[in-house]
Protein backbone atom coordinates (compact mmCIF):
# COMPACT_ATOMS: atom_id res chain seq x y z
CA UNK A 1 0.00 0.00 0.00
CA UNK A 2 2.07 2.99 -1.23
CA UNK A 3 1.93 6.20 0.78
CA UNK A 4 4.04 9.33 0.60
CA UNK A 5 4.81 10.88 3.96
CA UNK A 6 4.42 14.66 3.77
CA UNK A 7 5.04 15.94 7.31
CA UNK A 8 5.18 19.56 6.20
CA UNK A 9 1.65 19.12 4.84
CA UNK A 10 0.56 16.92 7.79
CA UNK A 11 -0.44 14.30 5.26
CA UNK A 12 0.05 10.66 4.28
CA UNK A 13 -0.85 10.68 0.60
CA UNK A 14 -1.94 7.44 -1.04
CA UNK A 15 -1.12 6.78 -4.69
CA UNK A 16 -1.10 4.10 -7.36
CA UNK A 17 1.61 3.89 -10.00
CA UNK A 18 1.82 1.70 -13.12
CA UNK A 19 -0.67 -0.78 -11.66
CA UNK A 20 -1.62 -3.78 -13.76
CA UNK A 21 -5.33 -3.57 -14.64
CA UNK A 22 -7.15 -5.77 -17.11
CA UNK A 23 -9.03 -3.80 -19.80
CA UNK A 24 -12.61 -2.87 -18.91
CA UNK A 25 -12.25 -3.91 -15.28
CA UNK A 26 -13.01 -2.09 -12.04
CA UNK A 27 -11.15 -1.92 -8.74
CA UNK A 28 -13.04 -4.35 -6.49
CA UNK A 29 -14.13 -2.67 -3.22
CA UNK A 30 -11.30 -2.65 -0.71
CA UNK A 31 -8.73 -3.88 -3.21
CA UNK A 32 -5.33 -2.22 -3.00
CA UNK A 33 -3.48 -2.82 -6.30
CA UNK A 34 0.26 -3.36 -6.38
CA UNK A 35 2.20 -0.39 -7.73
CA UNK A 36 5.36 -0.60 -9.82
CA UNK A 37 8.37 1.68 -10.25
CA UNK A 38 8.44 4.51 -12.76
CA UNK A 39 10.09 3.72 -16.08
CA UNK A 40 12.71 6.45 -16.66
CA UNK A 41 12.38 5.96 -20.43
CA UNK A 42 8.72 7.03 -20.46
CA UNK A 43 7.02 10.39 -19.79
CA UNK A 44 4.77 10.51 -16.72
CA UNK A 45 1.03 11.08 -17.01
CA UNK A 46 -0.55 12.08 -13.69
CA UNK A 47 -4.31 11.80 -13.11
CA UNK A 48 -6.17 14.00 -10.62
CA UNK A 49 -9.65 12.83 -9.68
CA UNK A 50 -12.89 14.75 -9.22
CA UNK A 51 -14.49 15.54 -5.88
CA UNK A 52 -16.06 12.55 -4.07
CA UNK A 53 -13.88 10.24 -6.20
CA UNK A 54 -10.40 8.77 -5.79
CA UNK A 55 -7.62 7.21 -7.84
CA UNK A 56 -10.08 4.38 -8.51
CA UNK A 57 -11.81 6.67 -11.01
CA UNK A 58 -9.02 6.00 -13.52
CA UNK A 59 -9.23 2.22 -13.79
CA UNK A 60 -10.08 2.64 -17.46
CA UNK A 61 -6.86 4.54 -18.12
CA UNK A 62 -4.67 2.14 -16.13
CA UNK A 63 -6.14 -0.67 -18.23
CA UNK A 64 -5.74 1.13 -21.57
CA UNK A 65 -2.90 -0.56 -23.50
CA UNK A 66 -2.25 2.60 -25.53
CA UNK A 67 -1.54 4.66 -22.41
CA UNK A 68 0.30 1.85 -20.62
CA UNK A 69 2.68 1.47 -23.54
CA UNK A 70 3.39 5.19 -23.90
CA UNK A 71 3.44 6.55 -20.32
CA UNK A 72 4.10 6.04 -16.67
CA UNK A 73 0.61 6.27 -15.16
CA UNK A 74 0.14 7.58 -11.64
CA UNK A 75 -2.80 8.86 -9.59
CA UNK A 76 -3.09 10.19 -6.04
CA UNK A 77 -5.97 10.29 -3.58
CA UNK A 78 -6.45 13.96 -2.74
CA UNK A 79 -6.83 15.19 0.84
CA UNK A 80 -10.17 14.09 2.37
CA UNK A 81 -10.54 11.47 -0.39
CA UNK A 82 -9.88 7.75 -0.68
CA UNK A 83 -7.09 6.30 1.45
CA UNK A 84 -5.12 9.53 1.95
CA UNK A 85 -4.80 10.31 5.66
CA UNK A 86 -4.12 13.45 7.64
CA UNK A 87 -1.44 13.06 10.31
CA UNK A 88 -2.93 15.86 12.40
CA UNK A 89 -6.24 15.52 14.29
CA UNK A 90 -6.84 19.24 13.70
CA UNK A 91 -7.48 18.59 10.00
CA UNK A 92 -10.94 17.56 8.90
CA UNK A 93 -13.74 18.44 6.50
CA UNK A 94 -14.62 21.52 8.57
CA UNK A 95 -11.14 23.03 8.14
CA UNK A 96 -10.93 25.68 5.36
CA UNK A 97 -9.33 24.11 2.32
CA UNK A 98 -9.37 25.11 -1.34
CA UNK A 99 -8.08 23.84 -4.66
CA UNK A 100 -4.84 25.84 -4.37
CA UNK A 101 -4.18 23.92 -1.15
CA UNK A 102 -4.89 20.70 -3.07
CA UNK A 103 -2.33 21.76 -5.68
CA UNK A 104 0.22 22.44 -2.92
CA UNK A 105 -0.39 18.91 -1.57
CA UNK A 106 0.13 17.48 -5.03
CA UNK A 107 3.31 19.45 -5.68
CA UNK A 108 4.76 18.28 -2.36
CA UNK A 109 4.07 14.68 -3.42
CA UNK A 110 5.60 15.31 -6.85
CA UNK A 111 8.75 16.72 -5.24
CA UNK A 112 9.04 13.75 -2.90
CA UNK A 113 8.88 11.36 -5.85
CA UNK A 114 11.39 13.45 -7.78
CA UNK A 115 9.19 14.33 -10.77
CA UNK A 116 10.70 16.66 -13.35
CA UNK A 117 8.51 16.83 -16.47
CA UNK A 118 4.91 15.65 -16.20
CA UNK A 119 1.65 15.64 -18.14
CA UNK A 120 -1.60 15.98 -16.21
CA UNK A 121 -5.24 14.98 -16.59
CA UNK A 122 -7.73 16.59 -14.21
CA UNK A 123 -11.35 15.47 -13.94
CA UNK A 124 -14.22 17.57 -12.58
CA UNK A 125 -13.94 20.91 -10.85
CA UNK A 126 -11.53 19.61 -8.17
CA UNK A 127 -9.22 17.70 -10.51
CA UNK A 128 -9.22 20.31 -13.28
CA UNK A 129 -8.65 23.20 -10.87
CA UNK A 130 -5.88 21.34 -9.06
CA UNK A 131 -4.12 20.69 -12.39
CA UNK A 132 -4.52 24.31 -13.46
CA UNK A 133 -3.09 25.65 -10.20
CA UNK A 134 -0.18 23.22 -10.46
CA UNK A 135 0.56 24.24 -14.04
CA UNK A 136 0.43 27.93 -13.13
CA UNK A 137 2.82 27.45 -10.22
CA UNK A 138 5.11 24.98 -12.00
CA UNK A 139 5.18 25.97 -15.71
CA UNK A 140 8.70 24.56 -16.03
CA UNK A 141 7.53 21.18 -14.73
CA UNK A 142 4.00 20.69 -16.10
CA UNK A 143 4.31 20.30 -19.85
CA UNK A 144 0.64 19.81 -20.70
CA UNK A 145 -2.77 19.35 -19.08
CA UNK A 146 -6.11 17.88 -20.09
CA UNK A 147 -9.17 19.29 -18.31
CA UNK A 148 -12.16 16.93 -18.32
CA UNK A 149 -15.53 18.44 -17.30
CA UNK A 150 -13.80 21.31 -15.47
CA UNK A 151 -17.03 22.96 -14.31
CA UNK A 152 -17.80 26.64 -13.99
CA UNK A 153 -15.09 29.28 -14.09
CA UNK A 154 -17.35 31.43 -11.91
CA UNK A 155 -20.22 29.28 -10.55
CA UNK A 156 -23.65 30.92 -10.33
CA UNK A 157 -24.71 31.63 -6.75
CA UNK A 158 -27.64 29.22 -6.99
CA UNK A 159 -25.32 26.35 -8.00
CA UNK A 160 -22.98 26.94 -5.07
CA UNK A 161 -25.97 27.23 -2.72
CA UNK A 162 -27.46 23.98 -4.02
CA UNK A 163 -24.17 22.08 -3.63
CA UNK A 164 -23.57 23.40 -0.12
CA UNK A 165 -27.07 23.05 1.35
CA UNK A 166 -28.62 20.24 -0.70
CA UNK A 167 -25.88 17.98 -1.97
CA UNK A 168 -23.12 18.21 0.66
CA UNK A 169 -25.23 16.88 3.59
CA UNK A 170 -26.38 13.98 1.41
CA UNK A 171 -22.83 13.22 0.26
CA UNK A 172 -21.64 13.07 3.88
CA UNK A 173 -24.48 10.84 5.13
CA UNK A 174 -22.51 7.58 4.95
CA UNK A 175 -19.12 9.04 5.96
CA UNK A 176 -17.30 8.57 9.27
CA UNK A 177 -19.42 5.60 10.36
CA UNK A 178 -22.76 7.27 9.67
CA UNK A 179 -25.68 6.09 7.57
CA UNK A 180 -25.05 2.66 6.08
CA UNK A 181 -21.34 2.98 7.06
CA UNK A 182 -20.14 2.18 3.53
CA UNK A 183 -18.62 5.59 2.89
CA UNK A 184 -20.37 5.63 -0.49
CA UNK A 185 -22.77 8.15 -1.97
CA UNK A 186 -26.46 7.48 -1.19
CA UNK A 187 -28.96 7.35 -4.02
CA UNK A 188 -30.31 10.80 -3.14
CA UNK A 189 -26.86 12.34 -3.70
CA UNK A 190 -26.55 10.54 -7.02
CA UNK A 191 -29.94 11.95 -8.05
CA UNK A 192 -28.71 15.50 -7.39
CA UNK A 193 -25.61 14.86 -9.51
CA UNK A 194 -27.77 13.32 -12.21
CA UNK A 195 -30.11 16.31 -12.38
CA UNK A 196 -27.22 18.77 -12.26
CA UNK A 197 -24.74 17.11 -14.63
CA UNK A 198 -26.38 14.48 -16.83
CA UNK A 199 -28.32 14.94 -20.04
CA UNK A 200 -32.03 14.24 -20.21
CA UNK A 201 -31.37 10.88 -21.87
CA UNK A 202 -28.84 9.67 -19.31
CA UNK A 203 -29.82 7.10 -16.73
CA UNK A 204 -29.22 7.49 -13.01
CA UNK A 205 -27.41 4.15 -13.07
CA UNK A 206 -24.93 5.68 -15.52
CA UNK A 207 -24.48 8.71 -13.28
CA UNK A 208 -23.78 6.42 -10.32
CA UNK A 209 -21.26 4.40 -12.32
CA UNK A 210 -19.48 7.56 -13.49
CA UNK A 211 -19.21 8.88 -9.93
CA UNK A 212 -17.73 5.64 -8.61
CA UNK A 213 -15.45 4.41 -11.43
CA UNK A 214 -15.15 6.93 -14.22
CA UNK A 215 -13.76 5.37 -17.40
CA UNK A 216 -12.90 8.27 -19.66
CA UNK A 217 -11.15 7.51 -22.92
CA UNK A 218 -8.34 10.04 -22.68
CA UNK A 219 -6.79 10.92 -26.00
CA UNK A 220 -3.38 12.38 -26.75
CA UNK A 221 -4.33 16.02 -27.40
CA UNK A 222 -2.87 18.21 -24.67
CA UNK A 223 -3.15 21.84 -23.66
CA UNK A 224 0.39 23.03 -23.05
CA UNK A 225 1.09 24.87 -19.81
CA UNK A 226 2.45 27.83 -21.79
CA UNK A 227 -1.07 28.45 -23.06
CA UNK A 228 -2.20 29.08 -19.48
CA UNK A 229 -0.04 32.20 -19.10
Amino acid sequence: MPYIELPERQLRMYYVCNVKIAPNSDFPPGWDPESYLLDPEKPTLLFVHAGTCSAQAFTGQFGDARLVQAYNLIAFDSRFHGRTESTSPTFGPEVPFNVEDAADDLMAAMDTLGFTDILMVGEGSLGASTCTWTAIKRPHQVKAIVLVSPGFIDPPVEVADMMLHNWYPLACRNKNGGGDQTGGLPDEAIQVIHSFSATSTAKEADAKRICNTSKLDVGHTFLTSKQLH
